[in-house]
């Protein structure tokens, strides 16, 4: 495993690989003990010596790269689409050695060059919040079109029960399926959150984390109309905020993947991913014309901040 580096309060302890992409391994409520991220039980934590640069043609993500927790996304947010050779699976921001500029108690700052861009994300810890603030600056790359996010990987298991309360403009599923036969909802539906036609016919709710692993994997797209999404705990007897900035990133896709027959790496998570653009892969972003262009010289920004907190959750009305 790479550096670990501890930030804890009264409230949280959160560790951090700045090697590993600046990936957040954990966030645990020092109250009960269980982290509420995900982490792959086999997958990779040392520290990059080397990025793991090849294209989306040959992309090793899986195997070099994911092991679950939370990590940003640039410039590509999503899986590439059928034009974008060059492009990766979510980016280099998590497929590369940060450099810690700055360590506090509650503090924690790092910074990268990689693709022409500089990069400096800062995780703050604040009584029960997690926050990570991102600025990228286009030193020399040109005039680029860029996507972003952040990936948050929740633990089935601790949130089983639960539900994901969310205020949507509008909501589909993808017309792709990434595991035909495992995906619980109809491929390219429209849908009025939080209810969806489930393949077969019949509706469901999609915002209910399965109690037990039920084999399904979906994505599901939302055009967010509120920047907190919150999922209850009844495991802890809480609930997790999860708050965007909605300039930035208005839209969210939400990754349910609980242990389907065909995973290699037997995921039992759902993430939480705020994005830049709509969709899942960098063709959905070309299509609603929502890709950015960053011009040299220019600087982008966002954040995510994740909060926990024993209140409970809001009732749909």
């Amino acid at each position: 495993m790479g550096r670990r580096i501890v930030l804890q309060n009264a409230d949280l302890r959160v560790v951090c690989l700045p090697g590993h992409g600046m990936l957040i391994t954990e966030i645990v409520p020092q109250s009960h003990g269980a982290n509420l991220l995900w982490q792959r039980q086999d997958g990779p934590l040392h520290d990059f010596d080397r990025p793991a640069t090849a294209t989306s043609e040959a992309d090793p993500f899986d195997e070099q790269v994911f092991a679950g927790g939370w990590f940003g996304m640039f410039p590509n947010a999503g899986i590439p689409g059928v034009l974008d050779s060059g492009e990766q699976m979510h980016g280099s921001f998590p497929r590369e050695a940060w450099k810690v500029v700055h360590q506090g108690d509650a503090t924690l700052s790092c910074t990268l060059e990689t693709d022409g861009f500089e990069a400096v994300r800062t995780l703050r810890l604040t009584e029960n919040t997690v926050r990570v603030d991102t600025e990228v600056t286009n030193v020399r790359a040109g005039d680029r079109e860029v996507s972003f996010g952040e990936h948050p990987c929740f633990s089935r298991e601790v949130f089983g029960g639960g539900t994901v309360l969310v205020e949507a403009d509008g909501a589909h599923t993808t017309n792709e399926v990434s595991e035909p036969g495992a995906n619980r909802f109809a491929a390219g539906q429209e849908f009025v959150w939080p209810h969806a036609e489930v393949v077969g016919g019949g509706v469901a709710r999609v915002d209910l984390v399965p109690v037990e692993p039920d084999a399904s994997h979906d994505h599901l797209c939302v055009r967010l109309a509120d920047p907190c999404v919150e999922i209850s705990v009844p495991r802890l007897g809480g609930k997790v905020s999860v708050r965007s900035d909605m300039g930035a990133t208005p839209n969210l896709l939400f990754w349910r993947h609980f242990r389907p027959p065909a995973s290699p790496w037997r995921g039992d998570v759902f993430g939480i991913e705020m994005m830049s653009t709509p969709g899942r892969t960098r063709d959905d972003a070309r299509a609603a014309d929502a890709l950015r262009v960053v011009r040299q010289g220019e600087t982008v920004k966002w954040y995510l901040a994740v909060s926990w907190d024993v209140r409970p959750i809001s009732a749909y009305s």
